[in-house]
């Protein structure tokens, strides 16, 4: 009964998913900072459901799984953190967006090699900081503040989310995309009138 419930979760995901990365993905209109690393969320994320497919096919084990998941996990909220970041630089300082490409780089290195636990607790502390960062500059950023609180619960739900049980591992990737869905179409908008922004003043 239990394996069932956790062969329906994946399909569920699967299939929300690639409806996911195709609403997402076609609304990428430009290939700048924000529109490349929403892209890498959704490859990340599609990574996952490949490497889940691969455990109930028995190519590869649950604990290699693990280390997957860790990986994809670390570097989505890695680029999150980034997003944020870029949406509230109000200026187009090449420097500074440089310099936030590291936030994913540094996200994903730390989670492979992070026990799963203080990955919980790197991904936590990414949360904390973009709480901060809306809530800095909350007279300019009022809207982000509410495109903050699922990805805030997710954070909660990751803190108890066991890496073993595929089925509270689906409802949380579930989640996760549900919760971050507002904040990259937000971050992609943001690109695309920065982008027309730079192009008018050419």
């Amino acid at each position: 009964m239990i394996k069932n419930l956790d062969i329906f979760s994946f399909f569920i995901t699967a299939a929300f998913y690639l409806w996911f990365s195709m609403r997402t993905g076609l609304k990428l209109r430009a290939f700048k900072s924000q529109q490349v690393m929403i892209g890498i969320f959704i490859f990340a994320s599609g990574a996952l459901c490949i490497a889940e497919l691969l455990v109930w096919l028995e190519i590869i084990n649950i604990f290699t799984f693990r280390r997957i998941l860790k990986a994809c996990l670390g570097l989505n909220f890695s680029i999150l953190l980034a997003l944020v970041s870029l949406i509230s630089i109000q200026a187009n300082d090449s420097a500074k967006i440089k310099t936030l490409w590291r936030i994913p780089i540094i996200g994903l290195l730390a989670a492979m090699y992070l026990e799963f636990r203080f990955v919980k607790y790197m991904i936590l502390g990414h949360i904390v900081v973009m709480f901060i960062i809306v809530f800095k500059q909350r007279n300019h950023f009022r809207y982000l503040i509410k495109k903050m609180i699922p990805i805030v619960l997710a954070g909660v739900f990751l803190y108890f989310l066991n890496p073993l049980d595929l089925l509270m591992v689906n409802v949380f990737i579930l989640f996760s995309l549900l919760a971050s869905s507002s904040l990259l179409n937000l971050a992609n908008v943001n690109g695309l009138v920065r982008s027309w922004r730079v192009s008018s003043e050419n």
